[in-house]
């Protein structure tokens, strides 16, 4: 019940489909009872005057659920289903809304508000939740030392692998046969047509019931390792923190989850077949490679205390995207294709891949540097004695206006 909600997806009319097909992912779901995350730590007084500390840890953590679509496997196993259609523009005045004006034109028809079947040979898309699906952990790994030097100093460095397993994804069931499946070079599925088409048609009467069917799966993998170097000192008057991290963020479909601290979708794959092929292991979205943190609280003549943050990071990666579905294969967020000599982009033709062009890998683009000065300002007034104090402060973000 509750996430996997196995009496629900029972009566999934994705599931029910492949089942009648026989399709092998056809399973119903089944909650994880083995989920099982031993950790363990130490911390070891080398000298035994608590001056030098070394510490290590590993563990297995259990990531909050990050199955996405999920309302929607409900919508679709309800007795009653709601369902939408799209209408879309190919061009200006080109397309199933050519003429349609908005706010004057009266909306185009769409499916019934509530039914209790689909409707025939409209190709609903919709997901499904993979029967032998685990719940997503990491195992992470560290190793620290701290060094004090006098009653006010320390120095510290702390090394961290993660390793992301189970995490999710998305495999689409029924994609476009085209030319960029390989295995369907004879088109014994004729190109154009979803590759279900033909079965749905022969045990349902119906090739067209469904369309895009993306199954929610577990197969996903990432990596994240980060070193921290760490300094601090304080006084009667200062205390200054300065710290910089070195970090590697790596995943298939350029994504990081679980104790990596990033969900999100990852990015379809470029081959439906291929979720691990080239081009799909990549940077993810987190993967910052250098960041200096510095921070200090300065207590000032006349009651005032002031407190900056000043970070400075380097640039983060994104996917550069075609904007169209490049290989025809129903899926329309293909990776851009460049010129492998001058590295400019090459717009898809409409037939497909334009030739001799490469797709570009996940996250193959890094945006700007970053940088951001935070501070907090108080004032500080004494009521009667030392004791009782009250202070007014201000707080203030982005100093430097950076974007």
């Amino acid at each position: 019940l509750n996430f996997y909600g196995q009496q629900l997806e029972n009566n999934n009319r994705f599931y029910l489909a492949l089942k009648a097909i026989g399709n092998p992912y056809a399973v119903p779901p089944q909650t994880p009872y083995h989920d099982f995350a031993p950790r363990a730590g130490l911390a070891w007084d080398v000298t035994g005057n608590g001056k030098n500390v070394l510490r290590a840890g590993f563990g297995i953590f259990y990531a909050q659920n990050q199955l996405g679509n999920n309302s929607g496997n409900y919508s679709i196993s309800q007795p009653q289903i709601s369902l939408s259609s799209s209408y879309v523009n190919t061009g200006v005045g080109v397309g199933q809304l050519a003429n349609y004006v908005f706010g004057v034109s009266p909306f185009p028809a769409g499916p019934p508000a509530i039914t209790t079947a689909l409707p025939p040979g409209k190709n609903t898309a919709g997901s499904y939740t993979a029967g032998v699906l685990h719940d997503p952990y990491s195992v992470q790994s560290h190793i620290g030392y701290t060094r004090q030097f006098s009653s006010s100093t320390i120095a510290s460095v702390d090394y961290t692998h993660i390793q992301g397993i189970h995490e999710f994804r998305l495999r689409q069931l029924n994609p476009i046969e085209n030319a960029w499946d390989p295995t369907d070079a004879d088109k014994h599925i004729p190109w154009g047509t979803r590759r279900l088409a033909p079965a749905f048609g022969a045990v349902l009467g119906d090739p067209n019931i469904l369309g895009s069917i993306s199954l929610q799966d577990d197969e996903n993998r990432s990596t994240y390792d980060e070193t921290i170097f760490h300094f601090e000192r304080r006084a009667s008057r200062v205390t200054f923190q300065a710290s910089y991290t070195l970090a590697w963020a790596y995943g298939w479909a350029g994504t990081n989850a679980g104790g990596g601290g990033q969900i999100s979708t990852p990015m379809p794959s470029a081959n439906q077949d291929l979720l691990f092929g080239p081009g799909e292991w990549g940077p993810s979205a987190i993967d910052e490679r250098h960041r200096v943190v510095l921070s200090g609280v300065f207590n000032l003549p006349w009651g005032i205390q002031a407190s900056p943050v000043f970070q400075i990071s380097s640039a983060r990666p994104y996917t550069l995207t075609a904007g169209s579905d490049c290989n025809k294969d129903g899926v329309n967020n293909d990776r851009a294709f460049v010129n492998p000599s001058t590295g400019a982009i090459v717009p898809c033709t409409s037939s497909g891949p334009p030739v001799g062009a490469v797709q570009l890998p996940v996250n193959s683009q890094r945006g700007d540097a970053s940088w951001d000065l935070d501070a907090r300002v108080t004032k500080f007034f004494r009521l009667g004695s030392d004791v009782r104090r009250i202070g007014v402060f201000g707080e203030l973000y982005n100093i430097t206006n950076k974007a």
